[in-house]
């Protein structure tokens, strides 16, 4: 931890254009505030804001970006370490202390967390007047880093093939419509993220962007409808993002139906996603075929990384930035071989895998630039190492199980002789959904 100086500096007065913000994150139900801290720094004109879980954290993370925040961490396991991974890579721009207990810096992943996603940590009980100077020192250092936009434009708007230039031109002109939008790509292209970026260049950024899986609802059967209208008012005016509509069950379509044809006051945006072509699925009678018939007209496809390959290098330097936290030191670039194993790679994964494999290379790599074995793949004219042919052979057989199961999770891991929570973390870690 970073020794306070002598004289603890006090956070300076608010500028002209308001109050600096900080976000609090209690990352688990067991974690108190620590209140006369927050309150000193609300004293010395910080504006804080209180969620009460990771997700909450993403959420409000989507609507507003926060220079600071602050991460209560109680207790620790791998768990929660994945949900606080998910948090700090929301929000690239954002320098984040934690503040846990003493004995946690005996714990080895404990540490490795704090290394890579934290600019500095308190143990507590919190030292106020230490952890005002921790803050402002924080705050001075996002200050230095481009404006974040949270996870609503990352990836997506960034390229230079024709084919995404055509889709920032869309996105920017339909962000202000209010008719619903059905998104549609691969796995891991980026659907949800233009969801986000419709919102977010909208006038709807200032009420919520509410998150509905389909898979989800399916497994309500015929309580999806209610549980689709709780959503729909939670929104408000702002946008429902409902992923993969094509998992929808039948009852949850026919809401759908009814909101379209105007027999249900929606103030929300509805953004759907799907990654099958739904006019196929309506003619097999698996799926609603006016409710097809409503969404194709605004329908949009995002292209696989593999057809727009020259989005390929700026995508990888994004993500570069993207995966360094504020304040810490990481590799600034690629090695020429590295960069040319990137371009070559057919991206199965999209997006997904590409921001994936970077993110991994940044805590593995050891240098100032990112070497080919770092990122998992193979150098151009070079055999696989055998860690590469043992990752490719992993993700071919969780893809081939997956296949054969019909997508179901718990039958694929009963074939590969995994628990389903280990296929699972398999699945994310090589970006299969």
């Amino acid at each position: 931890m970073r020794s306070p100086s002598a004289k603890p500096c006090t956070p300076a007065a608010p500028s002209a254009a308001g109050p600096r913000e900080l976000l609090y994150v209690a990352t688990t139900p067991d974690a108190r505030a620590p209140r006369p801290a927050l309150e000193a720094l609300r004293a010395a004109g910080w504006r804080v804001h209180r969620v009460t879980s990771p997700e909450g954290a993403r959420a409000l993370l989507v609507r507003r970006p926060v220079r600071v925040g602050l991460l209560h961490l109680p207790r620790f396991d791998l768990g929660l370490a994945q949900s606080v991974q998910a948090v700090v890579e929301a929000a690239p721009g954002t320098a984040w202390v934690a503040l846990l207990d003493r004995r946690m810096l005996g714990m080895e992943p404990c540490r490795r967390l704090i290394r890579r996603a934290c600019f500095d940590f308190h143990t507590l009980p919190v030292d106020a007047r230490r952890l005002a100077a921790t803050v402002g020192h924080a705050h001075g250092m996002a200050a230095l880093h481009p404006a974040a936009e949270g996870t609503a434009l990352r990836g997506l708007l960034v390229g230079d093939s024709e084919a995404i230039h055509r889709l920032r031109a869309w996105t920017l002109e339909a962000a202000e419509r209010a008719e619903p939008v059905l998104v549609a790509g691969e796995a891991g292209v980026g659907k949800a993220r233009l969801g986000y970026a419709l919102h977010m260049l909208s006038r709807r950024r200032a009420h919520r962007l509410v998150e509905v899986e389909g898979a989800q609802l399916a497994r309500l059967g015929e309580a999806a409808p209610r549980a689709l209208e709780r959503a729909r008012l939670e929104a408000g005016g702002g946008t429902l993002l409902l992923r993969r509509i094509e998992r929808l069950p039948e009852a949850a379509q026919r809401e759908l139906v009814r909101w379209l044809r105007g027999e249900v006051q929606v103030a929300a945006r509805l953004v759907c996603t799907t990654r099958v072509v739904l006019r196929e699925r309506a003619l097999e009678h698996a799926f609603s075929a006016e409710l097809c018939l409503l969404l194709q007209g605004r329908a949009v496809e995002v292209p696989p990384l593999r057809a727009r390959t020259a989005d390929v290098r700026p995508l990888a330097l994004h993500f570069l930035e993207l995966a360094r936290p504020v304040g810490l030191a990481g590799p600034l670039g690629y090695t020429r071989r590295a960069m040319d194993a990137l371009r070559a790679h057919d991206w199965p994964g999209n997006v997904r895998e590409l921001e994936g494999r970077v993110r991994a290379a940044v805590r593995a790599a050891a240098g100032r630039v990112i070497q080919v074995e770092a990122l998992g793949l193979r150098g151009p004219g070079r055999l696989p190492t055998l860690a590469q042919a043992r990752i490719a052979a992993e993700r071919a057989a969780i893809r081939e199980a997956l296949a054969v199961a019909g997508g179901n999770v718990t039958r694929a891991a009963h074939m590969l002789g995994i628990s389903r929570a280990s296929l699972y973390r398999l699945m994310a870690r090589h970006g299969i959904e």
